[in-house]
This record gives structure tokens, sequence and C-alpha cells, in this order.
């Protein structure tokens, strides 16, 4: 909600996190192709090598770690934003503060899908509850490249 909301679809149904949210998501199960112009593709553990691509300024996010994420965006084509704790990846957990409060560093220049250009720098993210480090990557990735600023830091 506090940052920007989303409609999300998946197997059950519609729901969405505000009356107004500024993102649709749509879930898939090993989709054997995607096709998005101008989006955002965020790829889980359990995808398979089998999915193609047919992205026209799309970006990737995945965790460097899957192999089939990445053998599937390779000569796709497509921008890859690496999300781990590794520091050769794009955007990384900065150190390891614990909860509820994580630094995390964009090391990279990216842009965003409107053309704007974010310069590497680190932001907070504070958490109501734990969760995993590739989720939790994966979303500040999205806001960013969806244009909400780090500013003011993110909450999830």
């Amino acid at each position: 909600k506090n940052n920007g909301g989303a409609a999300v679809v998946s197997e059950n149904g519609i729901s969405e996190t505000n009356d107004n949210p500024c993102f649709l998501i749509a879930e898939l199960y090993n989709p054997y192709e995607i096709s998005c112009k101008n989006g955002i593709i965020v790829f889980g553990k359990a995808v398979e090598n089998r999915t193609k691509i047919d992205a026209e300024k799309t970006v990737v996010l995945l965790d460097t770690a899957n192999t089939n994420a990445l053998n599937i965006v390779h000569d796709s084509g497509c921008a890859v934003i690496g999300c781990s704790m590794s520091g050769h990846d794009t955007i990384s957990v900065s150190g390891l503060a614990g909860f509820p409060a994580k630094m995390i560093s964009l090391q990279r220049t990216i842009r965003t899908l409107d053309g704007d250009i974010i310069e590497p720098h680190d932001f907070q993210v504070k958490l109501k509850e734990e969760m995993p480090v590739y989720p939790l990557l994966a979303g500040c990735a999205v806001l960013l490249l969806g244009g909400i600023s780090s500013a003011d830091g993110y909450s999830f």
C-alpha cells in the first residue's frame, strides 16, 4: 500500500492492495511463452527452462543462482537485473542488519520504465515481517523500475 499498490491476477482470482493500484501483477506458473512490451518480468525459483520470452523494452529480474532463469534470458535481448546477496548483482542487501529494517544497495545505474536514470545508492526498507532475500530485492527493483522514489525508503 505504501509503495503504490498493486492489482494481482493469479489462479486465485483478482485482488488489490488499495483502491487505486499503480502496478498490475500477473502470476504465471511455468508459461510456455511470455510476450511483454515495456514491462517487468520477475522469475521465481520454480520457472522451467522451456519458457520462451518475446519481450521488447522489458526488464527481467532474477536470482542469479537460478540457472533456469539465466538460460531463458540468454540471447533474449532483455535487460537483466540480478537480485541476490552477491556483490556482483545489480541489487543486493548492503549489510546483515536484520528485522525490522534492512539496507538495500543498488550497485549499478538502471533505467526506469519511463526512461529516467537511477544512480547507485543505498536505501532502507522497513519490514512488517521477515521475508526471504530474493522477494525483498525483487520487490525493491520493481518499485525502482516503476519510478517509485526510494528517498524515504520502502516498507513491505
